[in-house]
């Protein structure tokens, strides 16, 4: 578990750390609210734009990375 938090200079990625810890935070916040209320509390449509976004910006400069030959 602890190589997906690394960057490809085997360093530990404080943006890969931060966006792990914010998605855990969330997911927990959103199970104890559901688990409160006795439903399923929707997540909205712009939290999951938000979310989808960052992943995309990573994974985008993660290709980058890859393809500029830093492994």
């Amino acid at each position: 578990m602890k190589d997906m938090f690394q960057d490809p200079f085997g360093k530990t990625s404080e943006t890969r750390v931060l966006r792990f810890a914010v998605t855990i935070i969330f997911m927990i916040t959103w199970a104890v609210l559901s688990i409160q209320r006795g439903y399923m509390v929707p997540i909205s449509g712009s939290i999951v734009a938000i979310f989808g976004a960052i992943s995309a910006q990573k994974g985008i400069q993660s290709f980058a990375e890859h393809k500029g030959g830093v492994k």
